[in-house]
């Protein structure tokens, strides 16, 4: 055998041999892509309820400000009334001495 012969097959050889191990990590880079995706599928899915589960929230919370206003004008309304009693009451009083 020639030495061109011997440096092709050689060459042949380590292409491959590079081949193989390339493939090889081929294998594995689609596995961890794959795995990967399907990581980005979960989290943007999660991402999406816990938007989901903020807006809802969000709407609750304004729900109840609006309760705690409604019930602040009730009492302050109370109160007035209550004071207004407390006076007519005094008033009442000093009629009866």
């Amino acid at each position: 055998m020639g030495k061109k012969r011997i440096g092709g097959i050689f060459f042949l050889s380590v292409f491959l041999l590079v081949g193989l191990l390339a493939g090889g990590c081929g294998e594995d880079l689609k596995a961890a892509n794959e795995k990967l995706k399907k990581e980005v599928a979960d989290l943007t899915a999660e991402n999406d309820r816990l938007k989901s589960d903020t807006t809802r929230l969000r709407t609750e919370l304004s729900a109840v400000h609006s309760q705690v206003a409604e019930l602040n004008m009730k009492v302050s309304t109370l109160q007035e009334e209550n004071h207004n009693l407390q006076k007519e009451m005094e008033t009442l009083k000093k009629r009866r001495r």
